[in-house]
């Protein structure tokens, strides 16, 4: 789940934190002095009373992840080019989630999924073509997004595609389940995407391109998977909100992932990063690839209208052709991940902007995949915080 981390991954956040800024060379009786930490923020607005305070959990493609505080100082950070199984590979991150213990679940595209411990120790890996999301169910299993060639049945036809999948790892990284995404969600695909499919991979039959990503044989292209809890959208017991990229389409499912419930297109332009907000409404960071000019918006499930919309304004417009991402925060504020340039906004209801980072060029390379924020009390950032 995105919207918060839970109790107890705070309490070893703030050990972890702790130990970062007091673990130094002091003698006694001398007062310790902070190790220096790297800055890989550039802040460029931050209203503290308004703002959310809390650390934020970034990453580039770059296979490094980085806790970060909201000055842009660097409290923890995971490097997977250390861990021996990756040396020498290309490895590039997705979606990172977090779990209670401090470990962070590493979706590797197309290469595998990690469980990683605080201290950079592989945990367990499934290799696989895993991609863009993952989520940790309250059991402790792991269900993420895969992608493999299968046969799909369309009613009328059936043939190989470019399917996704969601996988169930258990606890101690075995693979418990594994559930045809396009097949599950078949309906909602268009003919005329499917009869453009099937002609691209008999055209390219044998070749590496017939079942390639972004290719018209990849139907659905699922860029986000939330897990939630309470009542959305018919699904009164929790259930799973998808973000089928390809169909400029949001979607939820029940829990087992039986059938669609709900869906939502109404003018989304391959959007990434869909989540429940606590009042029950869908919060979407629509690309807007068509209009070259991204926003943010949450849909009301019960009456299928935007019920709030943030673009920037003509003065502070932006767009992300791809990837991207929103989080609404317990303030109520919504942090946005503007992957290209990799700019990060935590806006108010009202739109006004609170704070801002641009990340550094030489850390993320210019972009950002996402970027999640722990929410804790104040009292503990101002106590814990370099300043």
């Amino acid at each position: 789940m995105r919207e918060k981390f839970g109790l107890p991954l705070i309490a070893v956040l703030m050990l972890g934190f702790i130990f970062a800024i007091f673990s130094s060379n002091s003698r006694e009786g001398e007062n310790p002095s902070p190790t220096p930490v790297e800055s890989v923020f550039r802040i460029l607005e931050h209203d503290h009373e308004r703002a959310t305070p809390g650390l934020i959990l970034v990453y580039p493609i770059r296979p490094r992840v980085y806790l970060v505080t909201k000055e842009g100082n660097v409290a923890h950070e995971w490097n997977l080019k250390q861990i021996p199984l990756f040396k020498g590979q290309k490895v590039e991150l997705f979606h990172v989630e977090p779990t209670e213990e401090g470990s962070i679940i590493a979706t590797l595209k197309d290469v595998g999924i990690a469980r990683i411990s605080w201290d950079n120790e592989l945990e367990w890996f499934v290799p696989g073509r895993f991609h863009h999301d993952c989520a940790v169910t309250s059991s402790g299993a792991v269900m993420a997004l895969a992608r493999d060639v299968a046969s799909v049945d369309f009613g009328d036809r059936s043939g190989e595609v470019l399917a996704d999948f969601v996988v169930t790892i258990g606890t101690d990284g075995t693979v418990l389940a594994r559930k045809n995404l396009t097949q599950l969600v078949s309906a909602l695909i268009p003919k005329e995407s499917v009869t453009k499919a099937f002609e691209h991979v008999e055209r390219f039959r044998g070749e590496q391109k017939a079942f390639g990503n972004d290719s018209p044989s990849d139907l659905l292209h699922t860029n986000s998977m939330e897990l939630f809890e309470g009542p959305l959208a018919g699904a009164q017991g929790g259930g799973v909100l998808f973000s089928f990229r390809a169909l400029d389409t949001v979607a939820v499912t029940d829990l087992k992932l039986r059938g669609v419930l709900w869906k939502y297109s109404g003018g989304l332009s391959q959007q990434h990063d869909a989540s429940r907000t606590d009042s029950a409404e869908v919060l979407v960071f629509d690309n807007g690839r068509d209009r070259k000019r991204s926003r943010i918006i949450t849909i009301d499930p019960a009456t299928n209208e935007v019920s709030w919309e943030y673009d920037g304004g003509d003065s502070d417009r932006f767009f992300a052709h791809k990837r991207g991402g929103a989080q609404r925060l317990s303030k109520g504020n919504t942090l946005i991940t503007i992957s290209f340039p990799g700019e990060l906004r935590e806006v108010t209801a009202d739109g006004d902007v609170v704070w801002r980072a641009e990340t550094s060029k030489e850390v993320f390379g210019g972009s950002i995949y996402r970027a999640l924020q722990l929410d804790f009390p104040e009292l503990f950032l101002k106590r814990y915080s370099p300043e």
